[in-house]
């Protein structure tokens, strides 16, 4: 108010500095136009700052095949479990060199994968590939060091011991994949087919054919989670769990309990889902899902979802592999490995107002004589 009684005073100094930065009055109005115009655009368009944008890789860039099952980044090097080998990059994903029988894995085939350090674990259709320079070369392990069967769906690492899902049970190793004791119906899982397997602590979640086991004990005695308990389907594929929250993508929706597996609910496309989910990964507060329709990602436990789909650059509809590694996120569908790194948005700072920031400085003037 003060300000507006000094207008009076103010008039003459209006007059003596009207053109204070050498403007016409039309450069003036359209400077205005213009900060305001500015402001407009970055309020409607912020959003898209931070859309998601993939780049897909294929076989031109050195995959051995663009069936793409499991991804694991180490470092600056990201391994990309296919159909036709092992395929490593080592300059964040625009070449990768494939690794195959001939450098000794178990098989081509690979679904799984797990890497620490220079020591890396590929789960094959033929045993457990294990290499410790990197994936230059692999030593394999089959039924015959322990394992429940040769034909293997993924692997998980927790220091020295060695989870792998297999299809005649959930193998550990105790000794960095050495040797390895089998789990079975007979120590109570609820199925022989284990499809995936996931660590928290001392629990351990095995994802199976017949319902969902769960362990607080390493792995030596489980309970087992069926559709009686809110799962979706007894058909489990994966699991992720953070605290007592757990999330298990089964044939008919993704699972998720807030209470440590006591109780589910089920989450399907009506939800928002983009389709059946195949696969689960965490990372923070954010929850991404592969699903048959595209990757599902949620930042509020589940309650609601935003979609990507080959519109969004994925290379495939259905996604396989999923690893998230600080801003980079990786997605290994039916037509490549499809990675987006979500740029760091700065907050956008509202243009400078010429023309009111030199009355504001006269207005200050006038004021303080």
């Amino acid at each position: 108010m003060k300000l507006i009684n000094q207008s009076k005073r103010s008039v003459k100094t209006f007059t003596r500095l009207s053109n204070p930065v050498g403007m016409s009055i039309t450069s003036k109005f359209l400077l205005r136009c213009s900060a305001t115009l500015m402001l407009m655009l970055c309020f409607l368009f912020s959003p898209l700052v931070s859309a998601l944008e993939y780049t897909n890789m294929t076989t031109v860039n050195g995959l051995g095949s663009n069936n793409v099952f499991a991804i694991y980044v180490n470092g600056s090097t990201i391994y990309a479990a296919t159909t036709s080998g092992l395929s490593i990059s080592t300059d964040g994903g625009t070449s990768f060199a494939n690794k195959t029988t001939v450098n000794g894995l178990g098989y081509d085939y690979t679904q799984g994968i797990y890497a620490n350090g220079s020591t890396v674990y590929v789960a094959t259709l033929d045993g457990l590939s294990i290499s410790t320079d990197g994936g230059m070369s692999f030593t394999n392990k089959t039924i015959a060091d322990g394992l429940g069967h040769n034909y293997l769906y993924g692997v998980v690492v927790v220091g020295s011991t060695v989870y792998v899902a297999t299809r005649g049970g959930l193998s550990i190793s105790t000794d960095g994949g050495m040797s390895f004791i089998n789990k079975t119906t007979a120590n109570g899982l609820a199925s022989d087919t284990i499809y995936g397997v996931y660590i928290s602590g001392s629990n351990v979640y095995a994802a199976t054919l017949n319902g969902f086991s769960i362990s607080t004990d390493g792995g030596a005695t489980w309970t087992n989670k069926t559709t009686a308990d809110g799962l979706g389907n007894n058909l489990t594929f994966n699991a992720y769990a953070t605290g007592t929250n757990i999330y298990v993508a089964t044939k008919s929706g993704l699972s998720i309990s807030t209470n440590g597996g006591t109780s589910f609910i089920n989450k399907t496309v009506v939800d928002g889902l983009a389709g059946t989910p195949t696969t689960i990964y965490g990372s923070g507060s954010t929850l991404y899902v592969g699903t048959k329709g595209g990757l599902s990602i949620s930042t509020d436990g589940g309650t609601t979802w935003t979609n990507k789909t080959t519109a969004d650059g994925l290379g495939g509809t259905a996604v396989y592999g999923l690893y998230v590694n600080g801003n980079a996120i990786y997605v290994g569908t039916g037509g490549g490995i499809a990675i987006h790194t979500l740029p760091v948005v700065s907050p956008v700072s509202a243009p400078v107002d010429l023309i009111n920031s030199q009355k504001s400085k006269i207005y200050s003037r006038e004021v303080n004589k």
